[in-house]
């Protein structure tokens, strides 16, 4: 054994964050999303905001470790941990919590968007507020 690593000693307690019941009902609505918008993959990570413990991480495709049979490498990929997303839609949630947090909007206002004609950005634009 490398120095590195020091010595060998007796294993230790993982400790997961998973909650077995969410991880279960993100599985469930996953799948379901997937079958109503024929999707081809799809990633669901659940997260404690205040701890910021992952409480489910579900991906589908699946696969069952258990059935050699439908062993496939691309089955394998945690997508949720490894797969590249686009900026603009992974970032908008942070934007949001960002106006939330700082008073600019509240969670009852309605936003849409339009494109400008004479440029091609995208502008944001709030709409009446609707009540709770």
């Amino acid at each position: 054994m490398s120095k590195a690593f020091g010595r060998r000693g007796p294993g230790h307690d993982l400790v997961t964050s998973i909650d077995l019941r969410i991880q279960y009902l993100a599985y469930r609505e996953l799948k379901a999303a997937m079958q109503e918008y024929h999707a081809k993959a799809g990633s669901v990570i659940v997260i404690d905001v205040d701890t910021g413990e992952v409480l489910a991480m579900v991906n589908q495709p699946s696969y069952n470790p258990n059935d050699r049979e439908q062993l496939k490498a691309g089955l394998y990929r945690n997508r949720a941990a490894t797969d590249i997303f686009e900026p603009g839609s992974s970032i908008k949630p942070f934007i949001m919590a960002a106006a939330l947090a700082s008073g600019s909007t509240t969670r009852t206002a309605s936003w849409t968007r339009r494109r400008d004609s004479s440029k091609s950005a995208t502008r944001w634009r709030r709409m009446n507020t609707i009540s709770a």
